[in-house]
């Protein structure tokens, strides 16, 4: 018998021709993996952040247009990495996903301020790389039950919270406006990591660092952004 072990779509757009094909092809997916399955099911290609999405991809994005994931697909003991990217997530009243590892979420339509993506989190026990990606109603995330090994943090504009434990955390990728103060908190909680890749769109001038913590096992540090001047830069590295 056929078992798949990973199945990948890619859709520039969506289409109401596209529905019932994408749900044949993942009640057949869900039916035929056994021992190990890596989902990726990506419904729009182009920016990711809704400050630099232009006017007709938002116009594409309207939540009644999005693609509602069948709930069988939260069951799925076999699923080890899950990635969803610009569709609604439809949760079941019970999730079981006892072995998922990775879980990547983009733009995802959850109706709510985080509740439902909290939910999912919180039910997936062996998590350890977490990837949160352009979900503009995210406000607070919790993850102090898990240890991760890896953590993304992309344009999640309207979060207010983030808790993790990062007594595991090797690796910090962030990108997205800032709070001095609650930023330089968020560093203190992860300053463990070996890996920090940071982005931002443009390097001040100057920085006040006070309260920025010392990162004493970092092996590899990537700064983004415009650079207006070194001292801003300097400021980091020191």
């Amino acid at each position: 018998m056929c078992q798949l072990r990973r199945f990948r779509i890619a859709f520039n757009s969506r289409h109401g021709w596209n529905r019932p094909h994408v749900d044949q092809w993942l009640s057949y997916v869900l039916c035929h993996s056994r021992k190990e399955l890596h989902l990726d099911l990506c419904f729009r290609l182009g920016p990711t952040c809704a400050h630099r999405a232009r006017d007709d991809d938002r116009r594409r994005l309207t939540p009644g247009s999005w693609y509602q994931l069948p709930r069988g697909l939260f069951s799925c003991t076999a699923m080890r990495s899950l990635c969803l990217s610009y569709c609604r997530l439809n949760l079941p009243a019970a999730i079981n996903l006892p072995f998922l590892e990775t879980l990547r979420l983009t733009g995802v339509d959850h109706g709510d301020s985080g509740s439902s993506i909290q939910r999912l989190i919180a039910s997936c026990p062996c998590l350890v790389d977490l990837t949160l990606e352009a979900n503009n109603k995210l406000q607070k995330v919790s993850i102090l039950d898990k240890r991760l090994r890896r953590f993304t943090l992309w344009c999640c504009h309207s979060m207010k919270s983030v808790d993790i434990d990062a007594s595991d955390l090797t690796s910090l990728d962030y990108r997205g406006t800032h709070d001095r103060i609650k930023i330089n908190t968020f560093f203190v909680e992860i300053s463990n990591t070996k890996r920090l890749h940071l982005h931002h769109q443009r390097i001040p001038f100057s920085y006040d660092f006070q309260g920025f913590p010392l990162f004493p096992n970092l092996t590899q540090l990537a700064l983004q952004g415009g650079i207006h001047s070194a001292d801003g830069v300097r400021g980091i590295l020191e």
